[in-house]
């Protein structure tokens, strides 16, 4: 007689709500976010550009692939395409010529009230290259009218995104509001992540926004005001 053969039961992974009792249950809140009429140019234009292979039958798995990834990063931010921020601030002239620059290089500024009148120009430039920054994007946007209220109320802010380039954009933003901000990616070792993680959590560095390309669950959050947002 063949004897039947026990089945093994799968030993279920623990979740860590069975180990830490003390953490506050997560809420999710999914927020939809319109594209913007800039964002939705550049959508176009990837597909306009890709329509032959978006249409065949036989596509190769790659290109499509390719496809979806530049449609994924149009959604977040058109910047993240390569040459599309100096193709926007050039058609919005909001860059600075080289020319301007080089004859200043030649000219001796004898006022003060000329280097404060050019130091004043940049910072107006600057705002206005960082406001459009801001309005190409619906997620930015979202993100400009949340962040003041959140910090208002005291609360602490984490911004996960498995994109780097990403995070740049977001690094200059949190630079260009004054936010205080740490970041952990791939390029941080392990005692560098635990570093910025103790300043994130010690109130007396006054971190507001942790941008993370590592996930943001990975340590333990028992501060009911500290939100994390996916892009």
């Amino acid at each position: 007689k063949k004897k039947k053969k026990k089945k093994k039961k799968k030993k279920k992974g623990r979740l860590k709500r069975d180990v830490e009792v003390g953490l506050k249950p997560r809420l999710e809140t999914i927020v939809y976010v319109e594209l913007t009429k800039y964002q939705k140019a550049f959508y176009r234009a990837v597909c306009e550009r890709n329509v032959q292979y978006l249409f065949q039958k036989n596509a190769r798995v790659k290109c499509l692939r390719n496809i979806a990834m530049d449609l994924r990063k149009i959604c977040n931010h058109p910047y993240m395409i390569h040459g599309a921020e100096e193709e926007e601030l050039d058609r919005m002239k909001l860059r600075p010529s080289a020319s301007d620059n080089s004859s200043k290089m030649g000219e001796d500024n004898d006022s003060c009230a000329d280097t404060r009148d050019d130091g004043n120009k940049s910072i107006h430039l600057k705002d206005e290259v960082m406001q459009h920054l801001v309005q190409t994007s619906g997620k930015f946007v979202l993100l400009d009218k949340l962040l003041p209220k959140l910090q208002k109320e005291g609360h602490k802010v984490l911004i996960y995104s498995q994109f780097t380039t990403l995070l740049d954009i977001l690094e200059d933003y949190v630079r260009w509001k004054n936010y205080g901000y740490e970041r952990i990616d791939g390029h941080k070792v392990g005692i560098e992540r635990q570093e910025a993680i103790d300043r994130f959590s010690d109130a007396q560095y006054n971190r507001f926004i942790f941008l993370l390309s590592t996930g943001g669950w990975g340590w333990n959050q028992p501060d009911r005001r500290r939100h994390r947002g996916d892009l």
